[in-house]
């Protein structure tokens, strides 16, 4: 049995019209998606440290692999460009995140606890206005909690009760 196929070329159109809008649709996705900065270190030293903070902190959740690479890159400048202990403790936060995210475990235990202890002392000031654009709460909890992470990943039972 033979089947007769139409050589009127309408079946030819249309597959080829719609390969150009799948086309068209796949150009508009790529060029409307979102766009990282692979620079690498010399995205380190573009911006402020607290918007390069902000910047790496929103794609954490998202592509906390790239996080860690940009985190890593910057390593050497957070110690030497800024000298603001917000700066330098909100990096450690950061990394401490991103090494839990990429299922590494915490190489910076001792910063990050100066980080945690840091937050929580600005937690209490009424001078808020103090460069810092982020919710100081809000970083003091994420370290808590990421210290948290760190008790977990050694197995220890975690810091000594207190007397009260």
């Amino acid at each position: 049995m033979q089947i007769k196929t139409s050589n009127s070329g309408w079946g030819t159109f249309i597959v080829s019209g719609l390969v150009a809008v799948v086309d068209g649709l796949l150009t508009l996705l790529v060029a409307c998606g979102p766009h990282y900065d692979d620079r690498g270190a010399e995205a380190c030293h573009d911006a402020s440290p607290q918007r390069r903070w902000a910047q790496i902190d929103s794609l954490m959740q998202q592509r906390p692999d790239s996080a860690l690479a940009l985190l890593l890159d910057c390593r050497d400048g957070v110690h030497t460009v800024s000298t603001n202990p917000t700066d330098r403790h909100y990096y450690q936060l950061l990394l401490a995140e991103a090494l839990y995210k990429n299922d590494s475990a915490q190489a910076n235990r001792r910063e990050l606890q100066q980080a945690m202890a840091y937050f929580d002392s600005l937690c209490g000031c009424t001078d808020v206005a103090r460069n810092v654009s982020t919710n100081l709460a809000f970083l003091s909890a994420r370290a808590h909690y990421m210290n948290g992470v760190g008790y977990y990943q050694n197995d220890s039972a975690g810091m000594p009760a207190r007397n009260t």
